[in-house]
């Protein structure tokens, strides 16, 4: 049996190491659109999520891909496909307005990277926010980072 090798890469652009991406923008309708280097090999996908978090996931996928031996196109054809839980990043369009429903067990980290996710759209956006439960003794300081997140990022209202 041969040793387990370990395999890391980031998101952002001109990273060191075999595996990597980083985010392109989105489309019209809110998709991510993300630049991964596959040991050396270029390829551009689309998927269903945005950000960082977005980069961060569909590079895992596809190096994981990859190093099984799944044609570039498969992966581009997966990515674009994925399937999202319910209430994870799902888009509905109404008109011109975007409703992005993340609401699946909500914590400090999905919060942040979706409310930075739809900041960068450089429109205007609207944040409708509950509770992050079951964060114990952490859970003022988490909501007060929250809020100040929400002050630096100056979304056209928040209802919470």
């Amino acid at each position: 049996m041969s040793a387990a090798r370990a395999i890391s890469g980031r998101a952002g652009a001109g990273e060191q190491g075999a595996y990597y991406g980083w985010v392109l923008g989105r489309t019209a309708e809110g998709r991510g659109l993300f630049r991964l280097m596959l040991n050396g090999r270029e390829l551009d996908v689309e998927a269903p999520f945005t950000g960082e978090l977005g980069a961060e996931n569909c590079t895992a996928v596809a190096t994981c891909a990859d190093l099984l031996g799944v044609p570039a196109e498969d992966i581009r054809a997966g990515l674009f496909d994925a399937p999202l839980p319910p209430m994870r990043n799902n888009i509905h369009t109404f008109g011109r307005a975007l409703l992005i429903d993340d609401t699946y067990n909500a914590n400090p980290l999905s919060m942040k990277r979706m409310i930075l996710a739809w900041a960068d759209m450089g429109k205007p956006f609207v944040c409708v926010l509950g509770e992050m439960r079951e964060l114990g003794r952490l859970a003022e300081k988490c909501h007060e980072q929250l809020g100040e997140l929400l002050g630096w990022v100056q979304p056209a209202a928040v209802f919470w």
